[in-house]
């Protein structure tokens, strides 16, 4: 039998966001052993999902949830739509104007900016 006491402390938003950027490594080198698709993260994204997950009460479990949520969910779909591509790069950033996480391929990120500064 062991007696002992184990203090946790609770997580900061730094230590959530090195946790995002560890599982978006795990699933990127995922993708691309199963796929051949390339992904690449704009630093921001671990960020915006360690923001949106802290809570001192929970830890870390909504990090996984945010991750396969707004990244590992939509990237899927695009897979299966076929609006991604083997051999292919998926741009995910989290976009300025609505604060909002965004996947992308770099070419229909290309058409936006085209399309938005047309309208502008």
């Amino acid at each position: 039998r062991i007696d002992a006491t184990i203090v946790y402390h609770p997580l900061g938003k730094s230590h959530l966001a090195t946790i995002a950027d560890r599982g978006i490594a795990e699933f990127a080198s995922r993708l691309l052993a199963q796929h051949r698709i390339t992904l690449t993260v704009d630093p921001a994204v671990a960020t915006w999902i360690a923001d949106r997950a802290f809570d001192p009460a929970s830890g870390a479990r909504a990090v996984r949830r945010l991750l396969q949520e707004h990244l590992e969910n939509p990237i899927a779909t695009g897979v299966l739509e076929e609006r991604f591509h083997l051999g292919g790069t998926i741009i995910a950033n989290v976009n300025p104007d609505t604060k909002l996480l965004e996947v992308a391929s770099p070419t229909r990120q290309r058409m936006h900016a085209a399309r938005a500064k047309a309208i502008a």
